[in-house]
């Protein structure tokens, strides 16, 4: 555990990737470690119980982006931060093209619409890992990865299913999106 939190984020608002196994995801609204919002209302709830799951993320290596052009990357194995940069890379690539082909399917008359627009993202790779857990190791109400609001235009994941939406707030309907071998 010592040497995975060296790769933790002393400041989030700086850099918002490395390594963390406290997350607490949110819905919509944003909140801190006090479980607020920055309002001053002593009405909010305690904050939630952290997910039980481990996260490393990276970010972009653009300047345009806005975000710190080094990165909190393991050395071992050996080639892990070019494996992971040469990844990130290609999902960013593959990104793109998901971008072109939803420009061609709503008629747009650029096919490169999104492309001017996506050259400063701050989009994340995330590798999530869920440890194994005895019911009788969780808290009442923890869960792996709590309900949240993500950021981005398009999600790519891989590993199976498990993702799930919430078409309305109204309702506590959650539907599994469908997995699709290979």
């Amino acid at each position: 555990m010592e040497t995975k939190l060296k790769f933790k984020s002393e400041n989030d608002q700086e850099y918002p990737y490395g390594y963390e196994n406290s997350e607490v995801l949110s819905v919509g609204k944003e909140t801190d470690v006090n479980g607020t919002d920055g309002t001053d209302d002593s009405s909010k709830p305690s904050p939630p119980t952290p997910d039980l799951k481990e996260t490393y993320a990276i970010g972009p290596y653009n300047p345009h982006s806005g975000m710190p052009s080094r990165r909190l990357i393991p050395d071992n194995p050996p080639d892990f931060e070019k494996c992971l940069s040469s990844y990130y890379e290609a999902m960013e690539s593959m990104a793109l093209t998901l971008l072109r082909i939803i420009a061609v399917a709503l008629k747009l008359e650029d096919e490169s619409f999104f492309e001017s627009r996506m050259d400063h993202h701050f989009s994340a790779l995330r590798i999530l890992n869920y440890f194994p857990v005895k019911l009788s190791q969780m808290k009442p109400g923890q869960l792996r990865a709590s309900p949240h609001t993500d950021y981005g235009c398009i999600i790519l994941k891989s590993g199976g299913p498990g993702l799930q939406v919430k078409k309305d707030v109204e309702t506590d309907e959650w539907v599994d999106v469908p997995h699709l071998p290979n």
